[in-house]
């Protein structure tokens, strides 16, 4: 998948420059902006110490709108980190986040790491 440097917006990897700003597009996640077979990839919404945080349409339930979070590629390839830490650790905040229920939080709805992302 690629993402404008400038507006943040996801395309496809045939997509070499931004339609809306012309910025040349660069690539952010292999794959494609369908994750699981479920989540369309839109836009970041942020990043931070272990990835990045996108706006995604849920295509199994239409105009539903969620958050995915995604674990950076070079953290799950660290020679720092045992085989699959990285992972465990993801599952563990997603784990977390999911018993925790109160209107200034997000509801974690679903969580993997075939995909390495949680919603």
């Amino acid at each position: 998948m690629k993402e404008c440097p400038k507006c943040e917006v996801c395309y496809e990897d045939n997509i070499n420059y931004c339609p809306q700003d012309k910025a040349q597009t660069r690539l952010s996640l292999p794959g494609g902006r369908l994750l699981a077979n479920r989540y369309l990839l839109e836009k970041r919404l942020g990043r931070g110490a272990m990835g990045q945080v996108y706006l995604a349409k849920d295509e199994n339930l239409g105009t539903r709108r969620v958050a995915v979070k995604t674990v950076r590629q070079d953290i799950l390839s660290s020679d720092d980190l045992q085989e699959g830490e990285a992972i465990a650790r993801f599952e563990r905040e997603a784990m977390s986040a999911a018993s925790i229920s109160h209107p200034h939080t997000v509801d974690v709805t679903d969580f993997g790491s075939e995909f390495s992302q949680f919603v």
